[in-house]
């Protein structure tokens, strides 16, 4: 019941933002058509030479960046480590995120935005196979879930879970690095570190 409510409490607090416009949490009109492209992309240098149009490229630019990279190229070393790297850190980073298949957009089709909303959709999924590579961001991937629990839509739960179970000593030493406000948040609305039960399942859509 806890959770439920405060999953209400979030997603009206979200709505309440969109209604207001709220200019932080959008992405920036001088990304989007970028985005789309990189998200459209064919080929790997299709999306780095999108990717060089945008000056100083925040967050989610660079998580759509990374995606489409592994997209292309999975397992890619280099751009699991950064997608690792560029994890949301924030509710408004995160919020931000979530946006991206919303209506920000102008000319663009459905499948286009479609296309660029993947890397919101998958996101979970995409940190999970990309600790793979660069198990080092486990810790980080981990309090992630603090960010992504109050949205019912995202399987961050159900990769936790696999992770988790992949390797369960790593997992609760990663674990153990958390903050106690953090490591009580996962362990009681999440996933309990010893054993790997998964306490949360995401909505289905």
């Amino acid at each position: 019941m806890r959770y439920a409510v405060m999953v209400g409490v979030s997603m009206l607090l979200c709505g309440l933002c969109a209604e207001a416009g709220t200019s932080q949490r959008a992405i920036p009109k001088s990304e989007r058509h970028t985005l789309v492209v990189m998200a459209t992309c064919k080929i790997v240098r299709c999306v780095k030479a999108a990717y060089t149009e945008i000056p100083r490229p925040e967050v989610v630019a660079r998580i759509v960046y990374y995606t489409n990279l592994l997209r292309l190229r999975p397992g890619d070393r280099g751009a699991s480590c950064a997608l690792l790297e560029n994890i949301p850190a924030t509710d408004d980073e995160y919020e931000r995120l979530t946006t991206l298949d919303g209506n920000l957009y102008q000319d663009e089709t459905d499948a286009e935005t479609g296309a660029v909303g993947q890397a919101y959709w998958h996101m979970s999924r995409n940190l999970a196979r990309a600790l793979k590579v660069c198990p080092r961001f486990l810790p980080v991937f981990i309090r992630y879930g603090v960010l992504a629990m109050p949205n019912p839509h995202d399987d961050y739960p159900n990769w936790a879970a696999r992770v988790c179970r992949s390797n369960p000593s790593r997992f609760l030493k990663a674990f153990e690095t958390l903050s106690p406000k953090d490591r009580h948040y996962i362990a009681r609305y999440v996933i309990e570190p010893e054993g790997c039960k998964q306490i949360a399942f995401p909505e289905a859509d």
